[in-house]
This record gives structure tokens, sequence and C-alpha cells, in this order.
């Protein structure tokens, strides 16, 4: 009987031991981090710290540095809007300027051409002169506030335009002014007269130029875009005319009532339509260019080098069609 419990119990332990072999160990609990031991504040600098910020010295001398920073804002706003509005003094002035200079002189064209009496130049000449002295003293005040211009940019930007100033003139001067060799300089001192410009708009444009035109009776103001009207219904003219029309030739603005548009002086006779484009051409601040997409209006600043001018293509006869080659002649068969 003793021998049956120990076999019994013998088994028993066998199969605790092979259970307990098949499941996995058990893992173990994670640690808890670490608290950070603060490091300990030197009693010194905590003293220093409690000082400062009960200090009535310290504080008036951050109170004064928070307002400096105030009034160092405030000054720096108010030079900003300062030199922002006597920017666009100055911006104005220009533009009344240019307006005054190309009113004073259109009446004074008019008055060369007796159109007008010399009485009507003296509001031109008073406006120029006050528009004159208005940017004057902008100018004056711009200089007093913002100092000299050192700008090296600047000064380069201001030496090209003089010389670009410089060498339009010269292409406007007479022929002994030039240089030599000049032939038809215009721009960029070329020396090149313009080449013929062929094509069906230039065509139809140097086949209408000498149709002549009445824009209207004598003593009527006569503007670009009513001329145009004229052109169209007396004659059929119509080439496109592009580039910056509304501003050099059809300008909206008004100035103490006058319209600032380029107006001529009809004295009711007949011109041919090349003689009003001059006359146009004469008195407004634009030039015709003639392109194979029609007549370009540009500033006489700014027009394409390449391109002759409205004057040189009236001036310039129609292109010769080229000769055909000759083909030599297809010998005849022979006789069999």
């Amino acid at each position: 009987m003793r021998r049956l419990v120990t076999i019994s119990g013998a088994f028993a332990l066998a199969l605790a031991v092979t259970a307990a072999s098949g499941q996995p160990p058990k893992a173990d609990p994670p640690k808890k981090a670490d608290k950070p031991v603060p490091n300990p504040v030197d009693a010194t600098d905590a003293a220093i710290g409690r000082a400062l910020a009960t200090d009535p010295d310290v504080k008036m001398a951050q109170a004064k540095i928070q307002l400096a920073e105030a009034e160092l804002a405030k000054a720096r706003q108010t030079i900003t809007l300062k030199v922002l509005a006597l920017k666009s003094r100055v911006e104005q002035g220009k533009a009344e300027l240019r307006v005054a200079e190309q009113h004073l002189a259109n009446q004074e064209l008019s008055f060369k051409a007796k159109v007008v009496p010399e009485s009507e130049l003296f509001a031109p000449r008073s406006k120029f002169e006050t528009a004159k002295a208005t940017l004057a003293a902008a100018e004056a005040e711009w200089k007093l506030l913002t100092g000299p211009d050192n700008n090296g940019e600047a000064k380069i930007i201001r030496l090209y335009e003089s010389l670009a100033d410089q060498r339009i003139e010269l292409s406007f001067s007479p022929p002994t002014q030039q240089a030599p060799n000049a032939g038809a300089y215009r721009w960029y001192g070329s020396g090149a007269s313009p080449a013929p410009i062929t094509g069906p708009i230039p065509d139809r444009l140097r086949a209408v130029l000498d149709k002549p035109v009445k824009v209207g009776p004598k003593g009527e103001k006569v503007t670009f875009d009513k001329a145009l009207e004229a052109f169209q219904k007396q004659a059929g003219f119509d080439i496109p005319i592009r580039g910056d029309v509304e501003r050099i030739f059809l300008d909206r603005r008004t100035v103490g009532g006058e319209s600032l548009a380029t107006t001529i002086i009809s004295e009711g006779e007949t011109l041919p339509i090349g003689a009003w484009l001059q006359l146009f051409q004469d008195i407004g601040r634009g030039t015709f260019y003639v392109r194979e997409y029609g007549l370009l209006v540009s500033d006489r600043k700014a027009g394409p080098p390449d391109a002759p001018t409205f004057t040189e293509f009236w001036k310039q006869a129609a292109p010769k069609p080229e000769p055909k080659p000759k083909s030599d002649p297809v010998p005849e068969p022979k006789p069999k």
C-alpha cells in the first residue's frame, strides 16, 4: 500500500513539472523611472533674484526701457508715414508738372500756328510755374528728410537714363549735328536706315495715306478718335492701331475743366491722311511706328529700334517686287 502511494505521488509530481515547463516564464514588472534630482539652488543666487525682483531702482529702469521701446516704435511709424506721404507728393507733383508742361506746349503750338491768341498762354504758363514750384518744394523737403542719396545702383540707373536721353536728342538733331555716317540714325546709334516694311497691312496703309480727308469745319476742336472716324468714313481707313493710344492721344483726364486729350484745331482744310497723322504726332507726346501688324503708338523714348517711324515709312517708296528668275526654254522634242 505504501508503495502504491509513493508511485502515485511521483506520477503527480512528474505531471506538474511537465505542465510548468510548457508555459512561458512571467515577464519582469517594468521598473519605475527615476525621479530627476533637482539641482540644489545656490543660496546667493536666490538672494540676488529676490533682491532684483523687489528693488525699486531696477523696476524704474525696466519701466524706462519699456517706455523707450514704445517711443522708438512710435518714432519709426511716424517717419515711415512721413516718407510715404512725401514720396506720394513728389510723384503727384511730377505728374502735375508733366500735364501742365504738355498743356502749355500744345497751347504754344496753337499760338505759333495762329490758331489761338497770346492771351490763351497766360493760364497754362501760370499752371506750369505753380506745378514747377510745388514739385521743387516737395523735392527739397524729400532731400532734407532722407539725406543724400548714396545708392550706387540708383546712380548707375540715372547715368543710363542720361545717356539714353542724349542718344534720343541726337536722333532728332539736324544732320550737321549728328555723328559722321549717322545715316538714318534714330535709336541706339545703329546708323542703318530701317528696311522697308512689306505685308498686306503696310501695303494698305501706304495706299490710304495720300487719300484726302476733311476732319471738321474751321475752328472745331478735333480729337484723335474723332479724326479716326473721319478717316474711316471718308477714306475707308481700317489700319489697326495698337500700343499706348489711350495715354498718349486719348487722355480722358481733365485739368481745370479742359481735356488733356491731344486736340487739333481744324482750319476747315482737306489734307491727306498722312498729313493729319503727322499733325497729331507733332502735337502729341508719342510717335507712330509702322509694323507688319499695323501702326504702333509709343513714347519717343521707348519705340522699337527696328521699326521705321510713320514719317520715314511715308517717304519710302513701295518696295519693288523681286523679278522672277528666268527659266531655261524647254527644248522641243526631236522628230522620230
